[in-house]
């Protein structure tokens, strides 16, 4: 049985991983930070593109930690954000 929830643990984390990746990178090549920053300030978030460069920053990071299993429990708690 420990073995089983090793096992589901780890894909769980690779792909949470993967999508918080796709996310951050989305954030500052797709859209860029500015188209972000926009869509923040539409939704009232304070500092709009230090929040953008920040969510995409934490995103892009977190799940490469998640990924690689880095600090798992700290990755994604930062990568909440």
């Amino acid at each position: 049985m420990s073995y089983f929830k090793d096992v589901v643990l780890v894909v769980a984390r690779v792909i949470i991983g993967v999508i918080f990746i796709a996310h951050g990178w989305q954030k500052f090549t797709e859209w860029g930070l500015d188209g972000t920053a926009e869509t923040f300030a539409g939704m009232g978030v304070p500092f709009p593109f230090v929040a953008a460069t920040g969510a995409a920053t934490a995103e892009l990071l977190g799940g490469v930690a998640l990924l690689i299993g880095a600090l798992a429990l700290a990755a994604a708690s930062a990568s909440t954000t």
